[in-house]
């Protein structure tokens, strides 16, 4: 017959974890948290919940209760940096659908729109300020290591608000410290790619020569970024599209073709790679008339056509959503 086990009584208990603590040290065990530190942690995990929900004016308010409770934590800074530029993201794409549907008005009525797009674009202004203020006290309360996060985020931000040039500084930044942060090699490739594609709207669009002088130098350097970050994680789809933007962007079309078929074939959902590249069958097709090779027009018409009915095909797949039973995605990288 089985033995039952011991009851396992408190005072056994009590004994094991004496023995537990002389053989471990007390050296070993966590130190208690202040109770402002603690109410800090507590509000800290609340704001990232509400901001996970879309709730972002809530997450700041428990962001400024944290930092009410433990100024000295860089978590509620950042977060709330981080929650404020989301605002600011959202009042900056409010003005620009305003001013898109500003045109439609009657004339009576553009004065009154012009007035909404000052006030979203003044809100965003403000918030974005506000981030950059949230991050500038989290880098100075913050450790080392916690700083190239920190450092991180506010780049997004500084893309966000069109600041390129200090988004660039702060990736450099981190670069130095760790040569092979991924995250900051794509942030990086992709701030000098919305560099370069301003310096070519600026200077007469990609279809003059001008244009595609004036963002070169930038293409290859944000080509030389997304380039490092596939070699330190060959299965990024994301970096193969960023990369065949450059491409074709540098008029290198087969490059651009073979990154983003490589991406599709990483991850085969991945519409912006279809979109891609169908567009750049468009353009392939387009250079061949002109030319006259009507055989090669044809031809890309036929893979553009394919990719334009496989994408309308996921576009579709995705707006009625995942099939009753069906298993969650996996995460993208």
């Amino acid at each position: 017959m089985p033995l039952s086990p011991a009851p396992f009584r408190p005072a056994r208990r009590r004994a094991l974890t004496a023995l537990a603590l002389a053989l471990l040290g007390a050296a070993s065990l966590p130190a208690p948290l202040p109770a402002q530190s603690a109410a800090a942690v507590n509000a800290i995990n609340e704001a990232a919940s509400l901001g996970r929900a879309g709730k972002l004016e809530e997450a700041v308010a428990r962001y400024d209760t944290a930092i009410k409770a433990a100024p000295k934590m860089f978590q509620p800074y950042a977060g709330r940096g981080a929650v404020r530029a989301r605002l600011a993201e959202r009042e900056k794409e409010m003005s620009a659908e305003l001013s898109q549907a500003r045109a439609g008005l009657p004339p009576e009525m553009q004065a009154a729109q012009d007035a909404k797009i000052k006030a979203a674009e003044d809100k965003s202004r403000t918030l974005f300020e506000g981030a950059f203020a949230d991050y500038e006290m989290a880098l100075k309360v913050a450790g080392k290591k916690e700083k190239i996060s920190v450092l991180y985020d506010r780049s997004v931000a500084y893309n966000q608000s069109g600041e390129f040039d200090k988004a660039v500084a702060d990736c450099d930044a981190i670069l130095k410290e760790d040569p092979k942060n991924i995250r900051a090699l794509f942030q990086r490739g992709l701030t000098t790619f919305r560099i370069a594609s301003a310096k070519r709207e600026a200077a007469g669009g990609g279809g003059k020569e001008a244009g595609r002088a004036a963002s070169q130098a930038d293409l290859e350097k944000a080509v030389a970024d997304f380039t490092q970050v596939i070699q330190l994680d060959p299965k990024s789809a994301s970096a193969y599209v960023q990369r065949g933007a450059c491409y074709t962007y540098l008029v290198e079309f087969e490059k651009a073709l073979d990154d983003n078929a490589k991406a599709i074939e990483l991850e085969p959902g991945n519409r912006r790679a279809y979109r891609n590249r169908s567009e750049l069958y468009k353009a392939m097709e387009d250079i061949a008339k002109k030319t006259g090779d009507n055989a090669g027009a044809a031809d890309a018409k036929k893979k553009y056509d394919a990719d334009m009915a496989k994408l309308a095909e996921m576009e579709k797949a995705a707006a009625a959503g995942p099939a009753p039973g069906a298993p969650p995605a996996p995460p993208k990288k």
